[in-house]
């Protein structure tokens, strides 16, 4: 089956040749063709069903306008640096435990600022660091004065310990009423036996 063809010539205007060709398929489509008298711009639109082509005069077309810029590949590092953060987690002896977004470059005592600061019972000494280094766990112990430069990387674990041991807490009276109490019923038990 040969395509439809329609060439129609024109005498007048900008455009010097139309032509209509149908092309069979599914779904069949119609190929036009205009042949303009001299180099012209134009405006291509489509309204509902119809496709129209707008020829301008030489000297009053505007330029087309400039498409937007591209967005650039990455973000200007002073950018990346503001918008970013590391997801770390403080636990143990400090105010208020649990994860922090942080900034990257946020030193070892800044997040345990961040995490309300020391408690009563915070061993500032004895500050523990927990990160995966190329797959393996990596532990690394800091004094206050060293956490000062100590700087963390995402999925860190601070833990901040307690100064007091069970030792302490018995001899300080958390513990010693309950353990009078057994030493005393053990006492009388012995002496009912």
């Amino acid at each position: 089956m040969e395509p439809a063809s329609k060439n129609f010539a024109v005498k007048t205007g900008a455009i010097r040749q139309f032509r209509a060709d149908e092309v069979p398929g599914t779904p069949p489509t119609v190929k036009v063709q205009l042949a303009l008298r001299e180099e012209r711009p134009y405006r291509l639109e489509r309204d509902g069903t119809r496709i129209i082509l707008t020829l301008e005069n030489a000297e009053e077309a505007s330029a087309p306008p400039e498409p937007p810029p591209a967005p650039p590949a990455e973000a200007p590092a002073e950018v990346a640096a503001s918008t970013a953060t590391l997801s770390i987690s403080v636990i143990g002896a400090v105010k208020t435990q649990g994860r922090l977004d942080v900034k990257p470059g946020t030193k070892l005592l800044e997040a345990v600022y961040l995490a309300g600061g020391f408690s009563d019972d915070a061993a500032s000494d004895r500050l523990r660091v927990v990160r995966k280094d190329q797959g393996e766990k990596v532990t690394m112990q800091a004094t206050a004065a060293q956490a000062k430069d100590l700087v963390l990387k995402a999925g860190d674990l601070v833990i901040v310990p307690e100064t007091s041991s069970i030792k302490q807490k018995i001899f300080n009276g958390k513990v010693v009423p309950w353990a009078t109490f057994f030493i005393s019923m053990g006492l009388v038990l012995a002496l009912l036996i």
